[in-house]
């Protein structure tokens, strides 16, 4: 196994490995990753008090590896504070997600993977680098969209592709803290009720099915355009 090279910034200890471009770009990554961080603590309102170790690795596989389950992996993170991503070529898993994941963990930590992954794809605003709210329009202009009343049901959100499932939760997450605010999400987000439309009830006074509904009235407000159909289309094809 490569032995990791450290370097530290003011909140993360990242290892690299030696010759890899991870390393190479080291500067570039800190600074990066530093700015995401800050903002992350000061839309959860919190204070990190110890630095997270960030392992960036050069593949798939490697990050699978790390994992425990040798399946390829683009980026997990470990509690308390550890976080594994690959960074290449082709692809970079730096920014928000997993540190809103991780992060998260220290206000609550819903039994909803809906909820959770809904927050981390609200702070990462696009999925692939086509917003959350374009994909959950294209979904619809093309009758595929699915439910969140069935998305907030940890049994069928994984029967879903991640292009699919991932940007709806994270635009419906957004729509909530336009709508309604940040205190009040996550108040919500705090919440353990023992169903998902209690929750919403508690915190919103309706129902998951109505508030859905305003949601969608919201997104039918804007058109999705030719070439970013054909974006997506051409994305889809490559997963």
């Amino acid at each position: 196994m490569m032995k990791w090279l450290v370097n530290e910034s003011d909140h993360y200890v990242f290892h690299v490995h030696a010759g890899s471009l991870a390393q190479k770009d080291i500067e570039e990554i800190m600074e990066y990753q530093e700015h995401c961080l800050k903002y992350v603590l000061q839309v959860l309102r919190l204070e990190l008090e110890e630095k997270i170790h960030y392992f960036l690795c050069d593949s798939l596989d490697e990050v699978g590896m790390y994992y425990g389950d040798y399946v390829p992996c683009s980026s997990f993170f470990r509690d308390p504070f550890e976080i594994y991503a690959v960074y290449s070529r082709k692809q970079k898993a730096i920014g928000f997600h997993q540190d809103v994941l991780l992060l998260a963990n220290l206000i609550n930590r819903p039994n909803v993977v809906a909820i959770r992954e809904g927050l981390a794809m609200f702070l990462n605003k696009k999925w692939f680098g086509v917003h959350n709210f374009e994909w959950v329009l294209y979904w619809l202009e093309n009758d595929q969209y699915v439910s969140l009343q069935r998305l907030m049901k940890d049994e069928y959100f994984y029967d879903y592709p991640p292009y699919l499932t991932y940007p709806v939760v994270g635009a419906f997450t957004q729509y909530l803290i336009m709508t309604y605010g940040m205190d009040k999400y996550l108040s919500f987000y705090r919440l353990n009720e023992s169903t998902v439309n209690k929750r919403f009830k508690e915190m919103y006074g309706e129902g998951i099915k109505t508030i859905e509904k305003e949601f969608l009235d919201y997104v039918r407000l804007f058109k999705l355009d030719y070439a970013m159909k054909e974006r997506i289309i051409e994305l889809i094809s490559e997963m």
